[in-house]
């Protein structure tokens, strides 16, 4: 399980990003590895589809939930 490996139940991940050099972006990504939907042969499929969406919706837009493959809510996003 991706969580055994290191050594997390979740994960949370805090970035910014400087749009105009004076302001800087803040994102903000934390959701849970501790479901069902983490537990297969390839630890790291429903990390990557997990990714792969988040990729999508911060594109369009400025917060949301994080659901695995089953539809279960599993964290949050938003960027400031």
């Amino acid at each position: 399980m991706v969580a055994d490996r290191i050594g997390l139940a979740g994960l949370a991940l805090r970035g910014t990003h400087t749009t105009n050099g004076t302001e800087p972006m803040r994102v903000h990504i934390s959701f849970h590895t501790d479901n069902d939907a983490f537990h297969t042969s390839d630890d790291y499929q429903e990390f990557e589809r997990v990714m792969e969406d988040l990729k999508t919706s911060i594109g369009h837009n400025n917060n949301g939930s994080i659901r695995d493959i089953n539809g279960n809510t599993i964290g949050q996003w938003s960027w400031e």
